[in-house]
């Protein structure tokens, strides 16, 4: 049986099964005021939930199938190349699920999050360096991974907290410290979403919050509480430049204890070595030598890389296109500049693995069947 047809007869089934037809007579009946009265209106009408219904069952079973080896990926692949996969487009509102929608829904009890729309079976990392804190699953069924992030490896007390939803494996437990290189789950579908129906497609719901210290633990001496304050902290405004995260590029090191460092030092070095690097590289000698013209001037510097990696330009072909992926030098040049002149307490990535440097985190975590 060919692929597309089996997609159909499974649709065909959850039309069916759902009871369509008399869902959506109560619901005329309901809205008797608002509701079409002619009959080729209702059957319209009814002929928009069936093809909703459809859209709804094809995607969880195109997204929910596919061949785990090879979905996630091409599935990241086809998203934006350096912010990743877009939000989830919630299937009753029809708007993003973004940090104010997941506010505004009673069961997620006034903690923000966005839900990004990945398929099952996509490899999760953790947008920073720190500890697993927890792995279980919630009152509403869905498994859930938290880890606490502290402001420096010496001070190991939580400062902030990341929480990935709805995962159907867990690759680090309780205690594990973890990188950003790091696989610490796999996504999936588990829970319920919001009511009445409970559906939700799959995805990942991304929770970061800033803890605080809520005084000494009932452990006994030296053991402390802490709590993360409602609503929690907008994942897309915690990217390094102060807005969506973007992908890592697998070496680059990612500075987020911005107030223990001492930036002017690390901001020295970063152009000390500019100039070395550039030398070596393959980069055209226009973009070197706009680089070097900007060297005493960091601010510059940074806008100008910032537009060259960040911003899209139209090819040959007239599609729009980045010039930089994750794993090149200007890439490299952009993720430690921002981190170096960043004054943001908190610096996120995204949770996903760019898929082309596959090699570089499966040598980071060799005991991962990717």
């Amino acid at each position: 049986m060919k692929e597309r047809d089996k997609l159909a007869g499974i649709i065909e089934d959850s039309v069916r099964d759902s009871r369509l037809v008399d869902k959506g007579l109560q619901k005329l009946d309901k809205r008797a005021v608002n509701a079409p009265t002619f009959e080729v209106d209702r059957r319209s009408f009814l002929n928009y939930l069936a093809m909703l219904t459809g859209i709804l069952v094809a995607e969880r079973y195109l997204k929910g199938n596919a061949n785990a080896g090879e979905s996630w990926e091409t599935w990241l692949m086809s998203q934006d190349l350096i912010r990743g996969p877009s939000l989830m487009i919630h299937p009753f509102t029809g708007l993003p699920a973004d940090f104010e929608h997941h506010r505004n829904q009673p069961i997620n009890q006034g903690y923000g999050a966005v839900d990004y729309d990945v398929p099952i079976g996509t490899p999760v990392t953790p947008v920073a360096r720190g500890r697993v804190f927890q792995t279980g699953t919630t009152p509403n069924g869905a498994d859930i991974l938290t880890i606490w992030h502290a402001r420096s490896i010496e001070d190991r007390r939580p400062a902030f907290r990341s929480s990935y939803l709805h995962l159907s494996k867990f690759v680090k437990t309780y205690s594990d410290l973890v990188n950003i290189d790091t696989i610490t789950a796999i996504s999936g579908n588990t829970g319920r979403g919001p009511p009445p129906s409970g559906y939700q497609p799959p995805h990942l719901d991304l929770r970061i919050a800033k803890m605080e210290d809520a005084g000494p633990s009932s452990k006994g001496e030296g053991f402390r509480t802490y709590k993360s304050p409602l609503p929690g902290l907008d994942p897309f405004t915690l990217g390094i430049d102060g807005g969506r995260p973007v992908y890592w590029d697998g070496k680059t090191k990612i500075i987020k204890d911005i107030n223990l460092i001492n930036k002017k030092a690390g901001l020295e070095q970063f152009l000390d070595t500019l100039g070395s690097r550039l030398k070596d590289s393959d980069l055209d000698k226009e973009t070197v030598k706009e680089l070097l013209d900007r060297y005493n001037k960091p601010d510059e510097l940074k806008e100008y890389i910032g537009m060259r990696v960040l911003q899209k330009k139209k090819g040959q072909n007239g599609a729009a296109r980045y010039e930089f992926m994750p794993g090149s030098l200007m890439y490299s040049l952009m993720l430690e500049l921002y981190s170096r002149t960043s004054k943001q307490e908190f610096i996120a990535m995204l949770p996903f693995i760019f898929p082309p440097l596959k090699e570089t985190y499966q040598k980071a975590n060799p005991n991962i069947q990717f």
